[in-house]
């Protein structure tokens, strides 16, 4: 297919948009993610060589900027710098022998596309902890679990804002959020 041969899904009707079809070609959905999808395969996944960073910095920029509210904008703009963008240590613990355990974290990808933090035991984020990041933020909290729940709530936040990304979109820039001071409004 080509450019102006598919709809788009507007997350803000709930509905796929005809907009970016032109006349004289075909309108279909681009509903590559369907596991009943016949017309589509993936045949890869893109990453970026310098981390989440630079790869969170360029979908957000480029793509975010135009399907997200400015709220969810916003939210996962400040999120972006606080997710580990590699291996980062995180904390070290002491034991109740007294002994000192280094704890690294780095996102970790959990079902459906979505995205955790996860808690390693190692500089290279290989073996992977028995405890979980959010035992850490609970004890780091002194036992108050709103921190916990603080913690699990800008995850989902971040992994529902990221469902924008999940369906295929045509290779067009849009914005489904019009601001008045752009010059044109649809790219």
């Amino acid at each position: 297919g080509e450019i102006g041969e598919y709809q788009f899904w507007n997350f803000g009707t709930k509905k796929w948009d005809k907009s970016s079809c032109q006349k004289g070609y075909r309108c279909a959905k681009m509903n590559c993610h369907q596991a009943s999808s016949k017309h589509f395969k993936l045949l890869g996944v893109y990453k970026e060589p310098y981390g989440m960073e630079e790869w969170s910095e360029q979908l957000f920029k480029h793509e975010g900027y135009c399907v997200w509210d400015e709220d969810a904008y916003e939210f996962m703009q400040e999120e972006r710098e606080t997710i580990p963008q590699g291996c980062d240590y995180y904390v070290t613990a002491t034991d109740t022998d007294g002994g000192y355990h280094m704890f690294y974290t780095m996102l970790k990808p959990s079902p459906w596309g979505n995205f955790t933090i996860g808690l390693y035991e190692d500089e290279a984020c290989y073996v992977e902890s028995y405890f979980e990041v959010e035992d850490c933020i609970y004890a780091q909290n002194n036992g108050d679990s709103s921190a916990v729940e603080e913690h699990l709530a800008t995850v989902e936040q971040f992994n529902t804002n990221m469902n924008t990304f999940k369906v295929c979109q045509p290779c067009r820039a849009y914005n489904l959020n019009p601001d008045n001071n752009d010059d044109d409004q649809n790219s």
